[in-house]
């Protein structure tokens, strides 16, 4: 997996920049945050005006419903604020490792194509 400052990624959009600066830092405002991995079409460079940003948002704190609501409240106020398509899954970084209630093959694609924004 590579790492980037954000400001490296060429297949972003300022505004998509913008949003994922201002994202991460409202995550680490309100989670333990260990990594945040862009993934999907952004990260493969096969992207079209449509495609939105995938984020795997990798913490701490245990995955419980109260912590994907806040990540789901936190998101969409990025998107509102910056205009920028964002979707974000959240897991909890020892389970991620362990592979503990994660799906291998979604796991696999993300470690294989990501690209881990420098925290």
């Amino acid at each position: 997996m590579r790492s980037l400052k954000v400001a490296d990624i060429t297949t972003l959009s300022n505004n998509e920049k913008q949003a994922i600066i201002l994202l991460k830092e409202r995550l680490e405002q309100n989670f333990k945050l260990v990594k945040l991995i862009m993934f999907g079409s952004k990260a493969r460079g096969d992207h079209n005006e449509h495609s939105d940003v995938d984020l795997m948002v990798l913490v701490e704190d245990p995955k419980t419903t109260e912590i994907r609501e806040k990540l789901s409240e936190l998101q969409f106020d990025v998107i509102m604020e910056q205009d920028a398509p964002l979707m974000s899954t959240i897991e909890n970084y020892k389970n991620w490792l362990e592979e503990k209630d994660i799906s291998l093959p979604f796991k696999d694609n993300i470690e294989s194509e990501g690209v881990e924004i420098e925290i």
